[in-house]
Formats: structure tokens, sequence, C-alpha cells
């Protein structure tokens, strides 16, 4: 007995001290950043820094309340945080499962067997049994198991964050074009207005007095059928982005009709948000959700490593066994088995090992998507950084030229009324203010996006406390 003993007990000792000096470092996921962002010394708008309490609640900035109510709605509403929230469940279902490998196995079983042979009388047994296993996690390949599907759980609520982050800046997004595009539908209302204005106590009176021929009033009808036109698109646009906002808010099509849509796009306060690509880094949550993949496939790899390894449990079982059913109960025939098992796999063919460099190749795939991940995430916040500090300055100029176009009509138009000018030149002329005003609402709609975009490019849109992975949707 001794010399089986150590049979089993040599095996066990070598294995253990190969599993343990096959211990995988974690990977160096660092990178050689610099202080703050290349652009950020050439915004010549105020800076502030990137604190939690700002970029958790970004939305609020705005000062718009409606806004704030969209958003909100639309993080408890939409169904990409149901979805996201029932992944979760299922990552700890599953961490569950894997953590009943190392639980104590219970079984109980019961049987009635009847035996006759040939003329002879039969006979009936009756038996229970109970029966008991205990895997030793010796070599801790269940406990990187475990690891991975916790690895497992982070990653999916770090998902929830990136969700959040998303919905939020998507709500927002669409309110800020909802809004360009009712101040457009305002601008051409006003023009439309007045084009009908001027045709009824200045062309139609100027023809009737014969100081001007037919081809002024088909000019100016010719124009307001133009406005009319557009008009109808700009319509039809803003009721596709209540479409599109609804479908963000889990509501059916239509259900915003009472929504009251301001005339002005809404702008947060003129200050740029700051934070050095190291907080980039760990406040992102895509950034943060490709990490957890890498520790996954970290402990993963350690699981199959250690798969080559003994299995060890420990088994008991007791039967109870008896002829007669009254016998079972009182008189039962005992019979107790307790001992270890040991399973090896001495040849698996290229099996076991294969496994490992499957995992080997996963993990550097997991490398390579935190790589991408990180340089992607700064790229985007200096790019953004480089259209805010480009559009600021876009909407200055845009400023001057509409304050000059203003002048320009009332010369053109003091021109037509002294019979300088035809009509064609006052048409031009509005048009052209028509269009200056049309780019100024455009480049502050882009500008509000681009606030968007660098809180979101930034981390916003996830609470602090929610930097362990548990998340409570706002």
């Amino acid at each position: 007995m001794f010399c089986m003993a150590r049979w089993i007990f040599v095996p066990l000792c070598v294995a253990f001290g190969l599993g343990c000096a096959s211990e995988r470092k974690p990977p160096d996921l660092s990178f050689r950043l610099p202080q703050e962002f290349p652009y950020a010394q050439r915004i010549s708008l105020p800076k502030r820094e990137a604190q939690g309490e700002i970029l958790s609640k970004w939305w609020e900035s705005f000062g718009d309340p409606q806004l704030v109510r969209l958003v909100e709605e639309a993080l408890k509403a939409n169904p990409s945080v149901k979805e996201a929230l029932a992944r979760i469940e299922e990552a700890k279902a599953l961490k569950a499962q894997g953590a009943s490998e190392i639980l104590p196995q219970i079984g109980i079983g019961a049987s009635v067997q009847r035996q006759e042979a040939n003329q002879a009388e039969g006979a009936t047994a009756y038996s229970s049994s109970v029966e008991s296993s205990l895997q030793l996690d010796l070599f801790g390949k269940a406990k990187k198991g475990l690891e991975a599907l916790q690895e497992g759980i982070l990653k999916e609520e770090e998902n929830l964050n990136y969700v959040l982050s998303e919905l939020a800046s998507e709500v927002a997004i669409t309110y800020v074009e909802l809004c360009a595009s009712q101040k457009k539908l305002l601008l051409l209302k006003e023009r439309l207005q007045r084009c009908e204005t001027q045709y009824r106590d200045l062309v139609f009176s100027r023809y009737r007095a014969g100081l001007t021929d037919h081809s002024d009033l088909e000019q100016a009808q010719r124009e307001m059928a133009l406005l009319r036109y557009e008009i109808l698109q700009k319509e039809r646009e803003i009721e596709t982005r209540r479409a599109s906002l609804c479908a963000l808010l889990g509501r059916p099509p239509g259900s915003l009709e009472a929504l009251e849509i301001p005339d002005e796009v809404p702008l947060p306060p003129l200050e740029v948000v700051m934070a050095s690509p190291a907080e980039v880094i760990e406040r992102r949550p895509d950034i943060r959700m490709a990490k957890r993949e890498v520790l996954a496939r970290v402990a993963y790899l350690e699981e199959a490593k250690r798969n080559r390894f003994p299995i060890l449990k420990l088994l008991g079982s007791l039967a109870l066994e008896a002829l007669t059913l009254g016998d079972l109960i009182h008189y039962p025939s005992v019979t107790l088995r307790i001992g270890p098992s040991l399973d090896l796999d001495l040849f698996t063919g290229w099996g076991k090992a294969g496994q490992i460099r499957q995992q080997e190749a996963k993990l550097k795939q997991a490398l390579a998507q935190y790589e991408r991940a990180v340089l992607e995430a700064l790229g985007e916040v200096q790019q953004i950084l480089c259209s805010i500090q480009t559009h600021w300055g876009m909407i200055q100029e845009t400023e001057k030229a509409l304050e000059a176009a203003r002048e320009i009509l009332k010369l053109e138009e003091a021109r037509y009324l002294s019979g300088l000018s035809d009509y064609e030149g006052v048409i031009k002329q509005r048009k052209n203010l028509y269009e200056t005003q049309i780019s100024l609402v455009d480049l502050k709609a882009q500008l509000a996006l681009d606030f968007v975009d660098l809180y979101k490019a930034l981390g916003g849109g996830c609470q602090e406390e929610d930097r362990d992975g548990r998340k409570e949707v706002p």
C-alpha cells in the first residue's frame, strides 16, 4: 500500500510544482503617453478640468431641462439598456454554473430488482444510495476559470456603461439636430413672410403703377413657390427626427407630437473640458471593456494549461440493501465507500496542446484590440479638439458675414425702390442672407455636436461609483 501511495503522491507533487511554476504574469497594458493632447494648446476657448461630476451627467451642462428629461428617459426605457442588463445576468449565471465544479456534488438513488432463475422462486432486492464527490482544485484550474468568468461579468458591466454613454450622446445629437431643423424652418417662414409682404406692398404696387414689368412678378412668385417647397421638406425632416427620438426613448412613433422644440440650438458653456490621455484611458468604457477581455483571455489561457494536470477527487458513497422494504428501513445491509480518485490523461493527441495555442492566439487578438481601442480613442479626442477650434472660428467669421449680408440686402432694396436695379438683385441678396443664416445655424449645431462628442470621447455618461463595474441605471 505504501508503494501505491508513493506512485500517486510523487506525480501529484511534480504536477503541483509545474502548475505553480507556469503562472503567467499579467500582460503590460501601459502606454507611453504625453501629459496632454498636442492640440490642447491651440484651443482659444476657456478650458476646465474634466471632473467626474461634470462628465457623469454632461447633458445637464446644456441648460435645457427638456434635453435632460429626454436623456434620462432613454437611459431607463431604451431596449439596448435592457439587453445589456440581461447580458450581465447571463454572465453572472455562467459564473454560478462554473463555481458548482468546486462545490460538493451529492446525489441519491433508489432501486427495486426482481430476479428469477429457472423454476426457483424469485427474489426481490431493495436498495438506496447516497453518493458524493468533491473535486480538489490543487492546480488552480477551476480558480482560473472562475477568474475568467468574473472578468466576463465586469466586461458586460462595462458594456452597459458603453451602451449608456452611446445612448446619451445619440439622444443629445438627435435633439440638437431637431432644434437646428426647427430654427431653419423658422428662418424659411420668416423669409416667406417677408417675400409675401414685399410682393404685396412693393412689387405688385410698382407693377400696377407701371414702374416695372411682368418679369418681377414672375420672379417673386417663383421665389415664394420655392420657399413653400423648402418648408414642406423641412417639416418632413423634423418629423423624421421626431421619429428617431421616439425610437431612442423606447416609444412608438408619434408619441412626441406634443414636444415643444426650441427654435435655438442648445449650447453648453463655451468651456472646453480637458483631460490627460491617461485619464481618458481610465475613464472610457470601451477601453475598460477591452482591458477586461485581455484579463479574461489570460485566465482562460492559464485554465487551458492547468487542464494538462491530474484531476483529484474525493469520493464517498453509502449504499443500503435489503430483501424487503421494511428491512431496508430498519435492518439494511450497509456498504460505505470513501476514497480518492485520480484522473490523468496520458495521451490526447494534440488536443490539449491545441487548446493552449488557441487561447494564446485569442490573447494576442485581445491585446491587439486593446491597443487599437486606445489609439483610436486618443485620436478621436485630438480630432474633436481640432473640430471645436475650427467651428468656433468659423462661427465668429460667419457672424461678421451675416451683418454684412443684412447691410447689402438693405442697400439692394433701396436701389430697387429708386429704380436703379431690378427685383432679381433683391432676390439674390435675400438668398445670400438666408444661406448665411443657415450656415450659422449649421455651425452652431456642429459646435454643439462637437461638445457632445467630446464629453463622450472623455468617458462621459458613466457614474463615478460604477468604476468597479457595478452599475445602477440612472
